[in-house]
């Protein structure tokens, strides 16, 4: 029996795959039948997050994605080696708070290199002929600050909302190739970045409960951003493509 979401003999690279939500979706997408390759910086948990998932044709290989240059050759090697994906998500991100008067051209480089132009680069790589299947879908990982505005985090906001304008036009272009492209717009989750903004908010402004009250589910979870990635990546959404999908907990509502 073919399921609606199933992965079987699909080939998906995951890149920032060490990151909370990237082991979480490797975990969802090999339960569901698919081979993962994972790429990030982070060499020092890899045997272990290989050793928990599903199968026995997963590989980790190591990029640094604000190595824009290394990028094409990084996912050139693996196809070849692992052989033509099916999928690409991309998930690492740089997320640090920097106010407008503190913020020098080279933190401005720094996170648009990882959330933006690594993004692109992989992007542009994957979509080479010979280095995907037919049908590939793509997701990035983007978030509500691409929408909606927070003190000392103009650079991140910026970084998401190039992303998700990017998205509109890639999505023009890749069809003619088969492949479609989205990204899926994350509220708060539990995660690095989640301790970031309580850790770096200042005292009484902002605390875990307030996060809550802005979102009416409550704070998210790796799981609830895995699902809708998988959907994206699944034949079940062959005819979404060029969007940003909200999984904000109804944050934006």
């Amino acid at each position: 029996m073919k399921y609606l979401v199933d992965f079987t003999d699909k080939h998906i690279l995951i890149i920032g795959g060490l990151s909370v939500v990237g082991i979480k979706t490797a975990e969802t997408l090999c339960g569901l039948g698919a081979d993962v390759d994972i790429a990030d910086i982070d060499d020092s948990v890899e045997a272990d997050i290989l050793n928990n998932l599903s199968g026995d044709n997963n590989h980790y290989y190591h990029i640094d994605v604000s190595d824009i240059q290394s990028i094409g050759d990084t996912i050139e090697n693996a196809a070849k080696k692992y052989g033509k994906y099916d999928g690409l998500v991309y998930v690492a991100e740089s997320y640090e708070s920097s106010p407008l008067a503190d913020t020098s051209p080279e933190v401005m480089k720094k996170q648009f290199d990882i959330n933006y132009f690594g993004f692109y680069e992989a992007v542009r790589q994957i979509s080479v002929q010979g280095r995907f299947n037919s049908g590939m879908r793509i997701v990035g990982l983007s978030s509500v600050a691409s929408a909606k505005g927070k003190e000392a985090y103009s650079v991140y906001s910026a970084s998401k909302a190039a992303m998700d304008g990017a998205v509109r036009a890639m999505a023009i272009e890749l069809a003619p190739k088969g492949i479609c492209i989205n990204t899926v717009v994350t509220g708060v989750i539990e995660s690095g970045a989640f301790e970031d903004i309580i850790k770096n908010a200042p005292d009484g402004d902002l605390d875990a409960e307030i996060l809550k009250e802005r979102q009416s589910l409550g704070i998210g979870t790796a799981d609830d951003v895995a699902g809708p990635i998988a959907f994206l990546l699944s034949d079940a959404s062959r005819f979404i493509t060029g969007q940003s999908v909200v999984v904000d907990g109804g944050y934006t509502s």
